[in-house]
Order: C-alpha cells, then sequence, then structure tokens
C-alpha cells in the first residue's frame, strides 16, 4: 500500500539546556509486541519528529514499537541521553471494494 508519513508524531522535543543545542538527536525503534507483520519494515522517526512507515497491502492489526529518543551528548556527570516511549500502530484493513453483481 506503500509509505504513510504522520508529521509530528514527536513533539516539543529539546535536545537540553541552551549549552547542549548543538547536540544530535536521533530516534530508534524496536518491535515489542502485536503483529510487527503489518508494516513492510521498521517504523522511521525523523529527526523532525515525523513518522514514516512502510504499509503492507491487505492487512490490518496492531502493533507496538519501543520508541527511544537519543542524544550524542554522552552520559558525564550522570546525565542522561536517552528518553523512551512506546507508539502503538493500528493499521485498519481497507474492505475490498463493493461489486455491482447486476
Amino acid at each position: 500500500s506503500g509509505a504513510a508519513t504522520r508529521r509530528g508524531v514527536a513533539f516539543d522535543i529539546s535536545k537540553g539546556a541552551a549549552d547542549e543545542s548543538s547536540q544530535v538527536l536521533t530516534f530508534a525503534a524496536a518491535f515489542a509486541r502485536g503483529d510487527a507483520s503489518i508494516l513492510a519494515g521498521q517504523p522511521q522517526i525523523s529527526d523532525a519528529g515525523d513518522l514514516t512507515v512502510a504499509l503492507r497491502d491487505g492487512v490490518g492489526g496492531s502493533a507496538v514499537w519501543n520508541v527511544i529518543a537519543i542524544d550524542n551528548g554522552g552520559i558525564e556527570f550522570g546525565a542522561s541521553d536517552s528518553y523512551r516511549a512506546e507508539l502503538e500502530i493500528i493499521v485498519l484493513q481497507t474492505p475490498p471494494p463493493v461489486q455491482d453483481l447486476a
């Protein structure tokens, strides 16, 4: 069915304090539970927070992925360089078209 993008899935993204503004933030997704076959691959989240998924034709269901936002600032002095969240993706299967039997 092709790729689908949803803008702004991750929002209010902050890299930290003002002195951390040069850090690079990336997202990673790992399958957690459900039916991973609803997608043709891993979900992708851009650095702007937009989610892109590759949908499979004729498949519906739901699955949960663990999403981790990671900055490249390191963990010195007890700092944290990641944030974890869950993302549930629900795909509604499109019913087949109704055929005129007349």
